[in-house]
């Protein structure tokens, strides 16, 4: 039986498969198939089985819950803008096999595949969330920096980006590979560079010559601080990369305990001992380092930005590994605030002093 295409499975939020019969059924059993790569290159045997039974005599459906059996296939990459797609696996495709045991007569296997991602829905996307395209249709992009942007590369996506001048000109129609369901799952989340030098002020992101989405290119200039460059996973499971360009300031915090040492010795039948060696000795010194930074004046339209990265679990601050620790997000707004500028507290993701083990 050929698998056939559903959607897309945002491995952060419950994905459901639900068995069901044309009349009550006892039991059902669930094969699920992970992997990376080609579609062909689907592995020969399941990496999970699961089997149910009813729970009662005249249950109609058995319900199978398998994100987090997903998310444990994905190996993101903070390099992804610059590496080559096989070393990280930020789509996977995912094929089941549901089979049904009811009360009377046989029914039909399902076989169905998708493409899952290691991102979210919202509460108001209901049941198997199916992401979106682009998280803002505005971007920040610090001047002499390129355009780096991820698109979903798909029949249910976009095969095509174009390029505009600040006149509104096209300048370059980016056609991506392989749009289609199936062939290779590292062409699925497709990572695109548009350079410094090209000048661009905006893109559209086109399916089948429909467009899509238009986001607007905002140039901005670091002018006083040093602009820090911060990375994350949005909520569609894809690398995107913004600017804080304000006021920043790092800090380090320590953690120890000490212990009273004998400084002393006995020296020619004496007790001596020197007032030059520590009596209080400390030990397992710990060191962490934090980062407060400013995202300078921003659009109340990328509000959506700071959200996704308030919730995003991989987060990188000048390219080293780093956890938001901000537990509140205020939502800014221009009559309210009237400038807007969001503030973030960052702890680096490693201990200062090397102890792992």
């Amino acid at each position: 039986m050929a698998a056939s295409y559903q959607g897309k499975i945002m491995a952060r939020s419950p994905f459901y498969i639900t068995a069901t019969g044309s009349t009550y059924i006892t039991s059902a059993t669930l094969q699920v198939f992970i992997w990376q790569g080609a579609f062909a290159s689907q592995p020969a045997t399941a990496q999970y089985t699961i089997s149910k039974n009813a729970l009662t005599a005249t249950s109609t459906n058995i319900i199978f819950e398998i994100a987090p059996l997903v998310r444990d296939y994905f190996n993101h990459n903070r390099d992804a803008y610059a590496d080559t797609l096989s070393t990280f696996a930020d789509c996977v495709f995912v094929e089941i096999i549901l089979s049904v045991v009811q009360t009377v007569g046989t029914v039909a296997d399902v076989n169905y595949y998708y493409h899952a991602f290691d991102g979210y829905g919202n509460f108001s996307d209901a049941v198997n969330p199916q992401g979106t395209d682009v998280i803002v249709n505005t971007i920040n992009v610090l001047s002499g920096q390129d355009i780096l942007h991820p698109v979903y590369a798909h029949s249910d996506g976009i095969d095509q980006v174009k390029y505009y001048s600040s006149a509104g000109a096209l300048q370059t129609t980016v056609s991506l590979a392989t749009p289609v369901a199936s062939t290779n799952a590292y062409d699925k989340t497709q990572y695109l560079t548009r350079t410094s030098a090209s000048n661009t002020y905006s893109f559209t992101l086109l399916y089948s010559t429909a467009v899509q989405e238009t986001v607007i290119v905002n140039y901005i200039d670091a002018c006083k601080y040093t602009a820090v460059a911060i990375k994350f996973y949005d909520k569609n499971g894809m690398l995107q990369k913004i600017w804080m360009y304000a006021k920043s300031s790092e800090s380090l915090s320590t953690n120890k305990n000490t212990y009273n040492k004998i400084t002393g010795s006995i020296s020619g039948g004496a007790y001596v001992y020197s007032t030059e060696k520590h009596q209080k000795q400390p030990y397992n010194i710990t060191a962490n380092k934090s980062i407060v930074l400013n995202s300078g004046w921003v659009l109340e339209a990328q509000n959506t930005i700071w959200e996704q990265l308030f919730l995003s679990e991989l987060v990188w601050v000048n390219d080293k590994p780093a956890n938001i620790t901000s537990q509140s997000l205020e939502y800014k707004t221009q009559l309210n605030d009237r400038l807007i500028n969001y503030t973030f507290n960052f702890d680096y993701a490693y201990s200062e002093i090397n102890n792992v083990y």
